[in-house]
């Protein structure tokens, strides 16, 4: 039985929901706010970049593996993920179902999502934010972006395999 890569888009929405955020924490004496928790609550800058990249992997390997099963290309392992999204955008002298092109440019954008989730390390690729609490909420709108882009490319392949 292989792998199913669903799992991977499974793992990617959990990671980026994250923990219940903790209660407020409780007064201290004379009715003065004990201080504020280190870091922000929710889930943590690494659960919401590996978000980011699982909810990639899932779609890549969905992806490759309809291309390979309509021999839209012979997929290697040298840029074999560059070479799964241009083969659902490429003509070949014929059009393309839109379905495919769709999975293309949403496959291109995770792509760079991925990339960028796992090596722009010291700072968000746009604008970078200078605090803890604005690098998490780039990487959670990354990640919650990639999990809504794994879920429609899975979705459309479901559609078209039919």
């Amino acid at each position: 039985m292989s792998f199913r890569w669903e799992a991977y888009l499974d793992l990617a929405q959990q990671l980026a929901m994250g923990p219940v955020a903790p209660p407020a924490p409780p007064e201290g004496e004379g009715g003065e706010q004990a201080p504020p928790p280190a870091a922000p609550p929710g889930p943590s800058e690494a659960a919401l970049r590996t978000a980011v990249s699982r909810a990639y992997y899932s779609a890549y390997h969905l992806a490759r593996e309809y291309v390979e099963s309509k021999n839209l290309a012979s997929v290697g392992k040298l840029e074999s993920h560059t070479s799964v999204w241009k083969a659902l955008e490429a003509t070949r002298g014929k059009p393309r179902p839109r379905q495919e092109i769709a999975i293309s440019v949403k496959g291109f954008a995770l792509m760079k999502a991925r990339k960028d989730a796992d090596y722009e390390i010291d700072r968000p690729p746009s604008a970078p934010p200078s605090t803890p609490e604005a690098r998490q909420r780039y990487w959670k709108g990354q990640a919650d972006l990639a999990v809504k882009h794994a879920g429609t490319i899975r979705d459309l392949l479901a559609q078209i395999r039919t």
